[in-house]
């Protein structure tokens, strides 16, 4: 069957995609998922966000051994169902600085300023706390702030006051610093995905149809233009036609993924695998960066815990079915900060994440927790790797995972990063507010009185990624670009990317919430009507 545009992958970016576009009644959009749709009580709540890794909901990716993490194989879950990783994330709502933006333009990306994509996070946005010149009300993603974790909001209190930076109101005004509460994309106590917010709406739409469960295997080409999509459902293989374009939306590890199956790539490559080139396109998967945060874990006292230590599980949830309420209807991840690790640096390099008590983290480092669940974690993160890393096929087999390799602390600048995040932390558990508060340290690094010898070597032992890959299809003008700023594929016509594969410096915070205002503008671009205030 003909359409006139054909998205690939439903997922944080593709939702909007494919609601804006097929608002235009004239319009036929094709919308291609390898999960299904979902009322999983798991994927409803936000406090069972760890229970989704590792099922069907999830691809399960797993890094190639990092020769600077003790050779260890971080694992990377990325959503496969309708509303993408916006299903498995922790919904913190998170724009970043008004730099990074800034910076992509100053790279050559006219069109992608702050001042130019701002319009395109408030148009998505239904910001409880109201609207404002830099935020917006009435648009499908429900953003709120939560107070079930008590202990990240005095964390947040206590580190403003330890590191000597402000408490904030607002951690998304474009030049943010210092500590606050983290606002959550959560609507009436449930996760606000992008399949909730921008799909479930719009589903009975005549001109828009999704399929569901299809894996695409590769995107058809005739005289230099992508004509379609080839992908497999079941048993059968079929064969879907673009007169207008193809977009994929399939996430930093899909959508390279896809062009390099398809012949897009480095031809050396590609012929080594025996796959044809269709087009010669040396960036395709590489650029890759991410997100790295180390874990300082620490014993909560049982008076702090309280409601929410986790021996009260069945409780939370049917007080959560019952009402939507109660400690699983927030993350945790409901405070934090950013800061800068020097003085001399031009950004807030390091974000701080203040996770409260609760079964939704222990996934994330079970040493940071007691074995009655009762801990927190301070996570340092390093917001701008110089560790850059890659992506590559493993086979032409479209079910085979790829290569991937995010060259994890190869740079010594970024342990050196980290290492002051952590010094950092041990001013924050030492503030005459907090100490009563924790129990015993749970990680070698959270001992106040660790050397640097002994933090860096718990640094390589033990940092894990924040789930933000980003950057293997990146925009720009240069070699190794791989789209325009108009999110063209550069030498084919008729294909697009829109997802975070096109970011070429990672965000200065979490990436979802970029990943969305992607989706909107690449909608704008593909000539999308622009919804009513």
């Amino acid at each position: 069957m003909d359409y006139d545009t054909i998205i690939v992958g439903a997922g944080s970016a593709g939702c909007v995609i494919a609601a804006r576009l097929s608002a235009d009644k004239k319009r036929r959009v094709l919308l291609v998922e390898a999960g299904r749709r979902t009322r999983d009580l798991r994927v409803q709540a936000p406090g069972l966000a760890a229970s989704l890794w590792r099922t069907k909901f999830d691809w399960g990716f797993r890094t190639e051994p990092q020769p600077h993490m003790a050779q260890r194989r971080n694992y990377w879950p990325r959503g496969k169902v309708l509303g993408g990783t916006s299903c498995l994330n922790y919904m913190i709502y998170m724009r970043g600085h008004r730099g990074d933006y800034d910076g992509w333009r100053d790279e050559g990306n006219e069109g992608w300023g702050y001042d130019d994509v701002l319009p395109y996070f408030k148009r998505s946005e239904d910001n409880a706390d109201g609207g404002d010149h830099y935020h917006g009300v009435g648009g499908p993603l429900r953003v709120t702030r939560k107070r079930e974790a008590e202990i990240c909001h005095r964390l947040a209190a206590a580190a403003a006051d330890a590191l000597d930076a402000p408490l904030i109101d607002d951690v998304n005004a474009p030049e943010r610093e210092g500590f606050g509460p983290f606002p959550l994309t959560i609507r009436g106590g449930q996760r606000c995905h992008t399949g909730a917010a921008f799909l479930d709406p719009v589903m009975g739409r005549p001109n828009l149809e999704v399929i569901e469960g299809a894996v695409v295997e590769r995107i058809t080409f005739s005289g230099g233009r992508a004509t379609g999509i080839r992908y497999r459902r079941g048993g059968e293989v079929i064969t879907a036609r673009a007169g207008g374009e193809v977009v994929l939306c399939a996430g930093a590890i899909g959508s390279p993924q896809l062009l390099l199956r398809s012949g897009v790539g480095p031809g050396e490559a590609l012929h080594a695998l025996g796959i044809a080139v269709s087009h010669e396109l040396p960036g395709v998967g590489k650029n890759l960066q991410d997100h790295l945060f180390v874990p300082a874990g620490y014993e909560v006292e049982a008076e702090v815990a309280g409601e929410m230590e986790p021996v009260n599980l069945l409780r939370w949830l049917g007080r959560y079915v019952v009402s939507r309420a109660g400690p699983l209807s927030s993350s945790g991840a409901e405070a934090g900060g950013f800061v800068r690790s020097r003085e001399d640096v031009a950004l807030p390099d390091l974000q701080l994440h203040f996770l409260g008590t609760g079964p939704s983290m222990a996934s994330l480092d079970d040493s940071n927790y007691t074995p009655e669940g009762r801990g927190c974690s301070l996570m340092p993160t390093l917001l701008y790797p110089e560790s850059v890393g890659e992506l590559r096929l493993r086979s032409a087999d479209p079910e085979d995972p790829p290569i991937i390799d995010p060259h994890y602390l190869e740079a010594e600048a970024d342990v050196d990063t980290l290492l002051r995040g952590v010094r950092m932390v041990h001013q924050i558990v030492e503030h005459p507010e907090i100490r009563p508060l924790l129990g015993r340290a749970l990680t070698p690094m959270s001992r106040v009185d660790a050397s640097d010898a002994l933090i860096r070597a718990d640094i390589r032992a033990r940092a894990s990624t924040l789930f933000h890959p980003v950057g293997t299809c990146k925009m720009g003008t240069d070699e190794t670009a791989v789209v325009d700023a108009e999110l063209r594929v550069h030498g084919i016509e008729g294909l697009r990317v829109a997802d975070a594969s096109i970011m070429p410096r990672i965000v200065g915070g979490n990436t979802n919430a970029p990943c969305v205002m992607i989706g909107e503008k690449a909608a704008a671009l593909l000539g999308g009507p622009w919804p009513s205030p």
